[in-house]
């Protein structure tokens, strides 16, 4: 789901994370974004940067360069089991679109988890 506390600031200070500062959504008397969550997440096609930041998606059957970027957000579902280790990346692609999507380490592999509308 939406991690709580989201917050991601561009170089000038504006706020990059769909969810707003805070994660507190939209501004009085505005309809905050809805998140839209796939179950199960699926697989998805990710280049990324020598950061591992993402950098263009595989979506619709093409490749869909990354405008705004925030992350990365692990987060592990116990120290003994390491598949649970997720890596969360909100992405905003050619379009306009935010996604969410996460990496997971090992087995690698891109997923893609939702996206706001």
């Amino acid at each position: 789901g939406v991690v709580p506390g989201t917050v991601v600031r561009g170089e000038g200070g504006g706020v990059l994370s769909p969810l707003g500062a805070g994660g507190a959504g939209a501004p009085p008397g505005e309809l905050a974004p809805a998140y839209r969550l796939l179950r199960p997440p699926r697989p998805v096609g990710v280049r990324t940067d020598g950061a591992g930041r993402p950098q263009e998606v595989h979506l619709g059957g093409r490749w869909c360069r990354v405008r705004e970027v925030g992350g990365p957000w692990p987060v592990s579902g116990g120290w003994w089991d390491e598949a649970r280790v997720r890596i969360y990346w909100d992405t905003r692609v050619d379009g306009g679109g935010w996604l969410r999507l996460f990496v997971v380490p090992w087995p690698a592999g891109w997923f893609h988890e939702g996206w706001w509308d």
